[in-house]
């Protein structure tokens, strides 16, 4: 009886001492993912200008069958493209409205330039592509001004 005693307060302190340890191992578990997870938007807007126009490039070939001149124009816009949203991204902290204005800015030049590289079934066909592919600058200001 008495060894019986013994052996549940010894264990009720090991229960005690692994809480002490556990909880701890958790803690440190749990701030070592916050800490990875804040990471991840860095990492995945780390494609460069040209990967993401080559991949745009790509999917606009092959819906609007484009001919390996315009491939290569549509290459070159959209690598203009998002190297100026690159530079919009780094420059010095701007106002929201002042952020989508310029935003604005850059689509328009890539779409004046997308409209003398494709004919006009091509150019709404482009239309459409962007719709279903990419958010636009328009539509918030739309909603916002």
């Amino acid at each position: 009886m008495l060894i019986f005693t013994y052996n549940t307060s010894v264990a009720r302190l090991n229960r005690n001492a692994m809480r002490k340890v556990y909880l701890p191992v958790v803690v440190f578990c749990l701030s070592v993912l916050t800490l990875q997870a804040q990471d991840l938007p860095e990492q995945a807007s780390a494609a460069s200008p040209k990967e993401r126009s080559i991949t745009l490039t790509e999917g606009m070939s092959d819906q609007l069958s484009l001919d390996e001149e315009q491939q290569s124009e549509v290459n070159q816009t959209w690598t203009e493209f998002f190297a100026g949203m690159q530079k919009l991204e780094q420059s010095a902290p701007m106002s929201r409205s002042a952020h989508h204005k310029a935003l604005l800015k850059l689509e328009q030049s890539r779409d004046l330039k997308m409209k003398g590289i494709l004919d006009e079934p091509q150019y709404a066909q482009y239309e459409d592509f962007l719709k279903a592919n990419l958010p636009s600058g328009k539509d918030w200001l739309k909603e916002n001004m």
